[in-house]
């Protein structure tokens, strides 16, 4: 890095250097959504939600919103909105707003799974596995 390069980072708000160093955890878990779900919008919502998340949340509940994103992404399935886009757009959306009001990692993992339990085949025992009671 040069010291133009050093000068430019250093200038740089702490939030956009965490999310440039989150990044490739972000996208670690965008991958491992169901192909047929990789798309434009649920990338674009994926990342708003992330973003914002990463502005005051540690790593450990990023990574748990991940989880739940992934979840949410394999629990519904091939579900289409009449939009015709994968479902979970409307959880992945609700989410960022939540995260927008900086709140906890249980709330924004509630939003993302908010569809699941009246949705999909998970009941909730699955998911109190997996997310805890709290959710």
């Amino acid at each position: 890095m040069n010291d133009d390069q050093k000068k430019q980072e250093s200038v740089l708000p702490k939030q956009l250097l965490n999310d440039r160093s989150l990044r490739p955890l972000m996208e670690s878990f965008f991958e491992k959504m169901p192909k047929d779900q990789q798309v434009a919008s649920v990338r674009l919502g994926f990342q708003e939600l992330w973003n914002r998340a990463a502005q005051y949340l540690n790593k450990e509940d990023l990574c748990k919103i991940g989880e739940a994103a992934v979840f949410a992404c394999c629990a519904h399935g091939k579900q289409i909105r009449h939009s015709g886009e994968p479902y979970v757009i409307h959880t992945l959306c609700a989410a960022a707003i939540l995260a927008e009001m900086r709140l906890d990692r249980d709330t924004l993992i509630a939003a993302l799974l908010h569809d699941v339990l009246e949705d999909t085949s998970v009941n909730a025992e699955e998911l109190t596995k997996h997310f805890g009671s709290v959710v």
